[in-house]
């Protein structure tokens, strides 16, 4: 069943594949947000925002707001766009003032039917900064980690945590990207091919290496094998692939988990 939430994400990543060819977009160096913004009438200003990363105010001339805390300029990149992103797919003021003071940009939603203003907002900024039609081969890789999540950052200019969902969600590896704090999960992507749930708010495993650092603010951030079940629950005794490396912005690490192929059949994730 097609639903509401399906089709309005379909729109905003329409609406940014629209103006990257508008704009002529084929490297990351034509991606120019506040051209793209200046061309919509739109002022970009820094600071005089609390409660938020950033926000637009609506009005004749529209002014996105970033806040002064946002100090990477990658977090400011994308909280610019993200803010555009409700102004090009003209989503409700009032709900989208709401859910701006709530959430962070990259933040995933929770399942449901419903139109997802914020996932749309995401959806379309992830679709104008880093295009699917530059990066699918790219993701096609026979060892996923970390790496390739900050090659992308580093070339497209955008947050981490964005980029590795951004990676999970083009390719065709068994992967999922999970975003922990204080020991426990906040939230986990996973590619269309892994088919196993980790559930918000889940304490992390002792044995996993996310673990490490909410423990004693260290870790080993190298892809390394680990148990299958120090992240799913299987009573298989095989390994997959973490890599984990804390977010110097949030004190929360950034988890990639990879399934690899000859493991997936006792994972119940043959293809």
């Amino acid at each position: 069943m097609t639903t509401d939430r399906v089709l309005g994400l379909r729109r905003a990543e329409a609406l940014a594949r629209a103006m990257n060819k508008r704009w002529g977009v084929r490297a990351p160096a034509d991606i120019q947000i506040e051209k793209f913004a200046a061309a919509r009438g739109v002022q970009i200003v820094e600071g005089g925002v609390t409660g938020a990363m950033a926000r637009l105010c609506w009005g004749p001339r529209p002014i996105i707001r970033v806040s002064e805390l946002v100090a990477d300029p990658a977090e400011q990149k994308w909280c610019t766009c993200h803010e555009l992103a409700h102004l090009i797919c003209k989503h409700p003021p009032d709900e989208i003032d709401h859910l701006c003071k709530h959430e962070r940009p990259y933040k995933p939603p929770r399942a449901g039917v419903e139109r997802h203003y914020e996932a749309e907002a995401n959806v379309f900024t992830a679709e104008l900064m880093m295009p699917r039609d530059q990066l699918s081969k790219r993701c096609e890789i026979a060892a996923p980690s970390l790496e390739i999540a900050y090659a992308i950052a580093k070339d497209f200019m955008t947050p981490i945590a964005a980029s590795a969902i951004r990676f999970v969600e083009l390719t065709p590896e068994r992967c999922c990207v999970v975003y922990s704090e204080r020991g426990k999960v906040v939230w986990a992507v996973p590619s269309t091919t892994f088919s196993a749930n980790i559930t918000r708010g889940a304490r992390l495993d002792r044995r996993s290496v996310a673990f490490d650092w909410h423990d004693r603010q260290k870790l080993d951030d190298r892809a390394q094998p680990i148990v299958a079940d120090a992240w799913l629950s299987t009573h298989q005794d095989v390994e997959i692939v973490e890599h984990s490396a804390p977010l110097a912005t949030t004190n929360g690490v950034i988890t990639l988990l990879w399934v690899p192929e000859a493991v997936a059949p006792q994972l119940k994730m043959a293809s």
